[in-house]
């Protein structure tokens, strides 16, 4: 190849030695450069066995994780997932990941450094052009087909026939980009500028490629896919690792490694903001290779010293401190699945395989349900529109109602709890209209917010990635049940007046999620509605498949069980959704077509993460009920996962924009499946018990999560592939009616949301029925009102696909 002027190359370390020049008269004349044999066991010349390049090795490093993977999770592959690459580099056979991961990225940037104090660019810097010398413990840096010379003063003639700077996509850096210069770059490792210029800082863009192959190493995404999808994950959060960080502790999926590396680099003070350096957008304000290596060596230093090292602890910035402080912290408390329980075990069939299972309600009450954790999103740009307080400083002007909430809200609290005060007119958190006083924080940006007091709670919002247009934060607050005494049953049926969807991408790649919406009928006797949110993750092929087979199979169901009555619906549901789930599982074993797509030319993988392993799969919310000229009684609903189903309503007869701010609006909401649920954590332990190998919940960062294979997943039912199933994600749904009869007769405006989890990542159910109630009182669509819901999503910064139907009812 010919991108470098010899006489340059001789000279550089850390590459094989130049021999010379080879002109391949039989493929056009081609030129080449030819270099010293590099042998496996080290050294020049000895041509018993090649080098082998890094790619080859990580390859083999994750062969050995997924062939030694047992059923059961305490069992698995005990080494650490570079343990053959620490074998390759020649390291001691006790070296931990942390000297591994140490070794790694010293040598990368000491490989970088030589290359780049020569004034060359690489280029090309990957897996695949690293070999590994044993002898000396280092990479040697090979392929050099995309370099550039960046030395202006170079006399001496090139290959080409001319001298200076070569390799430019612009010949001689006047700008105007040449074809023929335009040369080959690995996408998934490439810096965010693709084109280099000789006056804006050239050499940094090997620095981003290093910063990412670390990335890498260290998050253990040794499969390729994995790896272009968190350079896609990188670049959707404009390169800033804090966000990156903040997103992908809140997604259904995320990288098994992420905990061991989040230690790695909290025994390091200074290298969480030494790569985000790295990875910095702007070519002329990343760290340079120099400067990156001559930092690692000081932070390996200080790590050393332990007086040094403790003064060094706030270098990572407040947020990476905030989620080092938290790795051990999560919500243990069950209480609102308990409450939820409690208030719907009235309401709610609940569904196996085989059986449906009714419950009996009281006569007297109707038990509407207060958010007791909810979730509210925030524009950094805007004050909250609340006044926050620790336990003891109440204010001396509250009025009665005021003051009664505050104390009910405070009783029992611990010092250093933060609770609302008062909630500021016409400020944000007024407008969202879902808070309360004596409502506690529990936890900032998905940081856990435990005490501290009111400071801390504003040093955790300055914490924040600068990056970050918004703030999410989680509160709670005391059960109060709310009871509403029932008139008698209703003559008339609820009629679906309006209905809508929309599905948008937002900052994702792809789009995984899939909606139906469909009547199934002759017409005759009323058709069944059938509406569905399918939430897709590691790919489209699960949500697809579910969206597409389903509703045929529920059709099929119907005419078999010869009518539309509502128990016949129900049990055609479930066993729609179940020959759904075997189908989908069968076909990804047969026909092997379930994982995300992947172009490696272009490095995409048409996911939000994925590898070549990773079974795509679906939650699902799914409204079925039948639609005559009469209306309909009933909604039957299945729920598997996170994605939701909400019935909504305003109370009859009440001025609405007052109502909405003052009751709730919640009338029925589906249960999350998610680890930390009591009765899925109970089920988790009986099938470990049982000796099924169920994956079991472990907590990190505030959130439970099963270790599945390479992931960590945040959802305990699921569609999955065989493998997840086998470890505990079942896909058996909840499936409940609902009376709509009985919510009109108490209530108005009666409506439906089902929506992905997207959604929900940003609003709480509560400000999602209000939204919803003010938009459709106002006089808009239902599709208009699907839309508006993504939209408002979007800008509340979520960082996943959203998917949005309504339902309108009288």
């Amino acid at each position: 190849k010919n991108s470098l002027n010899g006489s340059k190359i001789d000279h550089i370390q850390r590459f094989p030695n130049l021999v010379g020049k080879f002109s391949d008269v039989n493929n056009g004349g081609n030129e080449w450069l030819v270099f010293d044999f590099l042998s496996r066991s080290g050294g020049v010349g000895n041509k018993k066995q090649p080098a082998r390049t890094l790619r080859e090795v990580i390859d083999q490093d994750w062969n050995e994780q997924h062939t030694n993977t047992s059923t059961d999770s305490s069992t698995s592959y005990s080494y650490h997932h570079l343990h053959k690459v620490q074998l390759e580099l020649g390291l001691p056979h006790d070296a931990t990941f942390g000297d591994t991961l140490d070794v790694c990225f010293k040598e990368l940037l000491r490989a970088v450094t030589t290359v780049h104090r020569n004034n060359v660019v690489h280029r090309d810097i990957k897996p695949d052009n690293l070999l590994i010398d044993p002898l000396n413990h280092s990479f040697v840096l090979i392929d050099f087909g995309s370099a550039a010379d960046m030395d202006p003063t170079s006399s001496k003639k090139n290959m080409l026939g001319f001298g200076g700077r070569i390799g430019l996509d612009d010949g001689n850096g006047d700008g105007v980009l040449i074809a023929d210069n335009i040369v080959a770059l690995s996408p998934i490792y490439a810096a965010p500028e693709t084109f280099i210029k000789w006056d804006r800082a050239p050499l940094n863009f090997d620095t981003f490629s290093v910063g990412l192959i670390f990335c890498q190493l260290m998050f253990n995404l040794l499969d390729e896919r994995m790896d272009a999808a968190f350079h896609q994950q990188l670049r959707q959060a404009g390169h800033d690792l804090d966000l990156w960080l903040e997103r992908s502790l809140t997604s259904t999926l995320r990288p098994d490694g992420l905990d061991g590396a989040l230690m790695y680099m909290g025994e390091r003070p200074g290298l969480w903001k030494l790569v985000s350096e790295m990875l910095h957008p702007n070519q002329e304000v990343r760290k340079t290779s120099i400067d990156a290596l001559r930092n690692f060596e000081q932070i390996l230093y200080n790590m050393d010293n332990d007086d040094i090292a403790e003064k060094d602890l706030t270098f990572d910035g407040p947020y990476f401190t905030s989620v080092l402080s938290s790795l051990e912290s999560c919500e243990i408390s069950n209480t609102d699945e308990e409450i939820r329980k409690k208030i719907f075990e009235d309401l709610s069939y609940t569904a196996d395989d085989t059986t449906i299972e009714s419950r009996t309600q009281p006569n007297d009450f109707l038990i509407l349900p207060r958010p007791l954790h909810f979730v509210a999103t925030f524009e950094r740009s805007v004050s909250l529109g609340l006044i926050l307080s620790e336990p003891d400083e109440a204010d001396e002007n509250m009025d009665e109602d005021a003051r009664l909430a505050w104390d009910r809200g405070i009783a029992g609290a611990q010092p250093g709890e933060v609770f609302i005060r008062e909630i500021i007119e016409g400020g944000q958190a007024e407008e969202m209209g879902i808070f309360e006083i004596g409502d506690r924080i529990r936890s900032i940006a998905e940081i856990p917010f435990v005490s501290g007091g009111f400071e801390k709670v504003l040093d955790m919002l300055q914490a924040v990635p600068k990056n970050s247009k918004t703030v999410k934060i989680h509160f709670d607050r005391k059960p109060a049940s709310i009871y509403y005494e029932k008139n008698k049953p209703a003559t008339h049926s609820a009629k679906l007046i309006g209905q809508g969807a929309w599905s948008s991408k937002g900052m994702r790649t792809a789009q995984e999620d899939a909606i139906v919406l469909q009547e199934i009928g002759d017409r005759t006797n009323g058709d069944v509605v059938i509406a569905g949110v399918f939430d897709g993750h590691g790919g489209d092929a699960a949500s697809k498949t579910a969206s597409q087979l389903m509703p045929s199979l529920f059709a099929n169901e119907l005419s078999l069980g010869g009518g539309k009555g509502d128990q016949n619906i129900t049990q055609a549901l479930s066993s729609a959704w179940n020959d759904t789930c075997e189908s989908y599982r069968e076909g990804c074993t047969i026909y092997g077509e379930c994982v995300a797509d992947f172009d490696p030319i272009q490095g995409i993988i048409l996911a939000g993460t994925g590898s070549k392993d990773l079974v795509a799969g679906t939650t699902a919310s799914v409204v079925t009920f039948l639609n005559s000229l009469d209306g309909t009684d009933e909604v039957t609903i299945l729920n598997c996962g996170d994605s939701r189903t909400l019935v909504v309503a305003s109370s009859s007869g009440a001025n609405v924009d007052h109502q909405l701010k003052n009751i709730p609006v919640i009338q029925f909401v589906t249960r999350d499946h998610a680890p930390k649920d009591k009765e899925e954590a109970e089920r988790l332990l009986q099938g470990k018990e049982a000796g099924l190998g169920f994956s079991q919940p472990q907590c990190s960062v505030s959130r439970w999560w099963l270790k599945v294979g390479d992931y960590q997943y945040a959802i305990s039912r699921s569609l999955e592939g065989i493998y997840a199933t086998s470890k505990g994600i079942i896909s058996t749904p909840d499936i409940s009616k609902i009376s709509l009869t009985g919510i009109l007769n108490e209530s108005e405006l009666a409506t439906i949301i089902i929506a992905s989890d997207g959604l929900f990542e940003v609003m709480d159910d509560e400000e999602v029925g209000r939204e919803v109630l003010k938009m459709r009182y106002s006089g808009m669509s239902a599709e208009e009102n699907a839309k508006n819901m993504c939209n408002l999503a979007m800008k509340k910064r979520t960082s996943d696909n959203v998917s949005v139907i309504v339902l309108y009812f009288e």
